[in-house]
Formats: structure tokens, C-alpha cells, sequence
């Protein structure tokens, strides 16, 4: 197989492949409708040898063979232009006398590439045949060869014919293919080992903000990423394993001005040449994360106004909660201002008893009067009592002080993103806020792992 053949059938499978997804059918050989007849323009302005050539051509039994003579340029050119000729092969001398040499095959060319050329010359000069070819003529002959043996000419017409009908077909698929990728919302990319872009198709263009292809060519894929630590982390990915796998990039985009993609890349070798691509995708997904940023607000949203929900429904029993020790704290302060007021009468007496130097009092007096007091104002009760008293009331205030801080702590929004959670905290917390709802019906007993590790949530 050639290496023209075998670029076909590598082409044929994968457009035939790509096609078949998009439902589009592929152009083949086999559905090209073969050539009947075959009109050929013969530019020869040597009677003998056009003669000849006619000769050998009119041989063809396969074909029906059309030929028009031109014997300058200038009148195959105006042939060639005319609407109603159709011309499947132009057999032309490089020694004209209107032209001469390559200026021939430039001139034909500059006025239609769709037909296949043949150049006929006087000489062996292969490099002057040589560079006609690489100028865009299919194939040369050398007269000398036509006078030896008319097969010659017949064989290399049928294999340039079937060589340009393959051309044209894989043209025709290469156009069909280069649709497809531009059509792709999807930006596909090719960019040398050190990411200078070597090709790009539109949704790329589309994403950096450029209209032409070529003011991305040569251009360095790093550029347009904002954060270069993507580059490194590419550039790691590629060497270590030969390919990136959704890497997210922020790139710089004038419309959008920074736009969010998905990279994907592979390593490829050009069979040709030998040289190390990049060769990837970048889809945008700018939209989605604000989408998804957009969701996650709503769903942190909700979660508040779920637990404010939950607080209106635990209310009233948490007004309870709290309710219960402030009425025995403001009891127990009633009950501080009167022993208070007690034990400053009782102060006060002694020390009238005791510091006064005037006092007409004895000491059995004063004793007895202190005594007195004493059991007027109960001291020994408030001696028992007070205590007592400060402590439910500092307990009370705790209590309080526990409940607002967990009712705190519970409905508290959060700043949207994971955190370490305390579990034993978690559920001391959520005994304390609901503990109105279970404490008539049931007793907990918590048995909680004093060391347990945080967890993000």
C-alpha cells in the first residue's frame, strides 16, 4: 500500500467515523461517478509532436477521449476559461513560444487547480520537472520517452487521474473534517513541546477573544492563563505520565473578562517529522461554576432559613429553658437585698456597740444587745442561705449563658465552606438547644470519646 493510499483509508476511517455520529455521509471512492469521457487540453505548438500525442492518446480503448489542441498559452488559457468547457487533464509543453518553462505551469495554475497537470518537456532535465511538480503539477514526461513507447503516456495519465481524483477526495474530506472541529463548542488546540499554538479552531478563537487564526499562531498557550502555576502543573503532568486530565485553568478573555475552562491535553509525535506536540482541549465552563456558585449560595440560604425554621419551632421551649433559671435568679436577688439589708442594720449596731468611745454601756449590755440583733436578723439563717443563693444564681446565669451561645452557634450561617466540626461539641450543643422537647420523657446519658478527631463539614 502507498503512502498516499494508506493516508486515504486513514482519513476514510476517521471521517466515516467522526461522520456517523453527526449523521453525515462521507464522500468515497466508490461513490465518485467514474470517467467516461476524457477531455483533455493539449497545449503543444509543435505539429509533429501534437500529432504523436493525439495518437497515442486516441489508443485508449477504456475511455472515450475528448481533445482539444491549443498551440499558445494565451489561447488555452481563454479555454480553460470559458464556462462551457470541462476539462478533466491538461497535457502542456514547458517550450512554448508565447511562454516558456515554469512560468507555463503558474500561469495554467493561477487559473484553475481543480484539473490535473501533465508536462511535457524536450530534455532529461528531471530538477526542471522536478520543481513544475512541487509547483502543483501531478507528473512529467519526456518526449523522447512518447516516441519510444506510447504506454508510457497512457499509464501516467491514468494514475495521475486516479492520484488527483484521491487528492480531491481527501481534500474534500480534510474540508469536511476542519467543519467538524470548528463546529465543536469546544476549544481544540495543537501547540509545540513549549506552548507556542500551531493550530486552533473556533470555539478556541471564540474563548481568547480572537478572530483570526493567525494572531494565535506562535502564540504561547501560558499567556492567556492567569494563574502560570497551570503551566508548571501542565508542563509536570505532560512529562510524568503524557497527559492532563480536567485541569482547571482561569483564562484571560477581554469579553468575559477571565473566563474558567477545562484542560485536557495529550503528548503526540508528529509521524512526519518526528517533533512532540501538545495536543488538547480547553472547554469553557465559566457559566457552569457560576452556576454552581449561584447553587451553593441558594443551598447555604436554605440551610440558614432551615435552622431558623428549627428555631421558631424549638421557641417557645427555649424560652422556657431560659425562662426557669432567671426566675429563680431574680428570686434569689430578692432574696440577697433583703439578708443585705439585714446584715447592714446588724453592721451598723455593732458598730455603734464598739466604736463609739462615748457609749454609757457596759459590755454585759452591749453583748446582750448584740445578741439581740442577732436573732432579729436571723444570721444564722443568712449564713446558711447566702451561699446558696450566689451559687444557684451564678449557676442560673451559666445556664442561660449556655443556651444563648448554643441557639448562637446553631443558627449561625457559616461562611459557605468546609469546616473542622467538634462531634462531642456538635452533640452538646443539640441536647442544649432541643432539651425542653425530650427532658420530661426521657433521661440522656452521653458517653462521649474525650479525644475524637475533628471532621470538615
Amino acid at each position: 500500500m502507498g503512502v498516499d493510499q494508506f493516508k486515504l483509508e486513514a482519513v476514510r476511517t476517521i471521517i466515516q467515523l467522526v461522520e456517523s455520529y453527526f449523521g453525515i455521509a462521507t464522500v468515497t471512492a466508490d461513490s465518485q461517478t467514474p470517467i467516461e469521457t476524457i477531455n483533455i487540453l493539449l497545449v503543444e505548438d509543435n505539429p509533429h509532436d501534437a500529432q504523436l500525442i493525439q495518437e497515442h492518446l486516441h489508443s485508449m480503448n477504456q475511455h472515450t477521449i475528448e481533445i482539444v489542441h491549443c498551440t499558445t498559452l494565451d489561447s488555452a488559457l481563454q479555454q480553460l476559461k470559458s464556462d462551457q468547457y470541462d476539462c478533466d487533464l491538461i497535457l502542456t509543453d514547458l517550450s512554448l513560444a508565447d511562454n516558456h518553462e515554469l512560468k507555463i505551469v503558474a500561469r495554467i495554475l493561477e487559473i484553475t487547480r481543480d484539473v490535473p497537470v501533465i508536462v511535457l518537456t524536450n530534455t532529461d532535465d528531471q530538477e526542471l520537472a522536478l520543481k513544475a511538480i512541487r509547483l502543483g503539477a501531478q507528473d512529467f514526461v519526456s518526449k523522447k520517452v512518447l516516441i519510444s513507447s506510447e504506454s508510457v503516456l497512457l499509464k501516467i495519465m491514468r494514475y495521475t487521474l486516479e492520484r488527483h481524483q484521491y487528492q480531491k477526495l481527501i481534500e474534500l474530506n480534510r474540508k469536511r473534517h476542519a467543519r467538524l472541529l470548528n463546529n465543536i463548542p469546544i476549544g481544540v488546540f495543537r501547540a509545540t513541546k513549549d506552548g507556542r499554538l500551531h493550530s486552533v479552531n473556533y470555539a478556541l478563537m471564540e474563548l481568547l477573544d480572537t478572530r483570526k487564526e493567525s494572531d494565535l499562531i506562535g502564540v504561547s498557550l501560558n499567556d492567556f492563563l492567569i494563574n502560570k502555576n497551570s503551566w508548571k502543573i501542565l508542563l509536570s503532568q505532560l512529562n510524568s505520565v503524557g497527559l492532563v486530565r480536567n485541569l482547571e485553568v482561569k483564562i484571560k478573555s477581554l469579553d468575559k473578562g477571565e473566563a474558567i475552562g477545562l484542560l485536557n491535553a495529550v503528548v503526540s509525535i508528529d509521524e512526519e517529522t518526528g517533533e512532540h506536540y501538545i495536543e488538547g482541549t480547553i472547554s469553557d465552563v465559566t457559566l457552569l461554576k457560576h452556576t454552581e456558585k449561584e447553587r451553593l449560595k441558594m443551598q447555604q440560604e436554605l440551610r440558614v432559613a432551615q435552622r431558623l425554621e428549627a428555631v421558631g419551632t424549638l421557641a417557645s421551649g427555649i424560652a422556657h429553658e431560659i425562662n426557669t433559671p432567671s426566675q429563680y435568679i431574680i428570686d434569689n436577688l430578692n432574696f440577697l437585698i433583703e439578708t443585705t439589708n439585714s446584715l447592714l442594720r446588724y453592721v451598723n449596731l455593732v458598730e455603734q456597740n464598739t466604736l463609739q468611745e462615748n457609749n454609757s454601756l457596759n459590755k454585759e449590755e452591749i453583748l446582750l444587745a448584740l445578741l439581740k440583733a442577732h436573732r432579729e436578723n436571723d444570721i444564722n439563717y443568712i449564713k446558711e442561705e447566702l451561699p446558696l443563693a450566689l451559687k444557684e444564681s451564678l449557676e442560673g446565669i451559666q445556664q442561660i449563658r449556655k443556651i444563648v451561645l448554643a441557639m448562637k452557634e446553631f443558627s449561625h450561617p457559616g461562611n459557605g465552606e468546609d469546616e473542622e466540626i467538634d462531634i462531642n461539641k456538635s452533640v452538646e450543643l443539640s441536647c442544649t438547644v432541643c432539651r425542653n422537647e425530650w427532658k420530661h420523657v426521657a433521661e440522656i446519658e452521653k458517653c462521649l470519646q474525650p479525644n475524637l478527631p475533628s471532621i470538615k463539614g
